[in-house]
């Protein structure tokens, strides 16, 4: 059985997963690639999402220039079937544990917790999904999510690390000028992980978001 993993394809899977667990509507919360699905469901189906909480993510945009470059090289070698026998070897899990090392050595994330993220990453199976992932993934900006900005009318939370190296707080400042009911919390020294980073923040956040009337009842 093939998955697809194209953004069409999973804004529709979260649909589906709404059907399955019969939630007519829902406060819905998404960080970084979360945040990306969010907000497209958000504005494909408006009576399904009482709320909205968009946390560090590329959201309409996309990466800073490096990080770009990264994701993009990425998505062709997954595409490309000549380099994936290469790709399959390279040591991702190891990858992602240098970039968590700082959350763990601040005592944001345990080291147990960093082994249930990553573990799967070590394993056959898993890097076989991840690049299967990123062959579908694309990493330009999306014109048609930001032309639809503007028509997201319910009360929305954007939450953001001011020093997340991978996306530009940029992307904040616009989300919270352009979707009328936006509510804009910048963290300062604070990277990308902002909910572990700055827990109490991200609450009083999404607390803020809750107390607010709902677009739909």
């Amino acid at each position: 059985m093939h998955l697809s993993f194209d953004y069409d394809t999973e804004v529709a899977r979260l649909g589906r997963l709404l059907d399955a667990l019969e939630l007519d509507s829902v406060n819905l919360a998404g960080h970084d690639y979360g945040g990306f699905l969010a907000l497209g469901f958000a504005q494909r189906h408006p009576g399904r999402v009482r709320r909205l909480a968009v946390l560090n993510s590329r959201a309409h945009a996309t990466f800073t220039r490096p990080w770009y470059a990264v994701f993009t090289l990425t998505g062709l070698v997954a595409r490309t079937p000549a380099l994936r026998p290469a790709a399959l070897r390279l040591p991702y899990a190891a990858l992602h544990r240098r970039t968590f090392g700082p959350l763990v050595r601040a005592g944001h994330l345990t080291p147990d917790l960093l082994h249930h993220y990553l573990d799967w990453m070590d394993t056959p199976e898993g890097r076989r999904w991840l690049l299967h992932y990123f062959a579908d993934y694309r990493t330009p900006p999306r014109a048609d999510l930001r032309r639809g900005l503007a028509a997201v009318t319910c009360p929305t939370a954007v939450v953001w690390g001011r020093s997340d190296p991978y996306l530009s707080p940029s992307i904040a400042t616009e989300l919270a000028e352009t979707v009328p009911a936006a509510e804009l919390t910048l963290l300062p020294g604070t990277g990308h992980w902002v909910m572990d980073e700055r827990p109490a923040e991200v609450t009083a956040a999404l607390r803020r978001l809750l107390s607010r009337p709902p677009a739909h009842i």
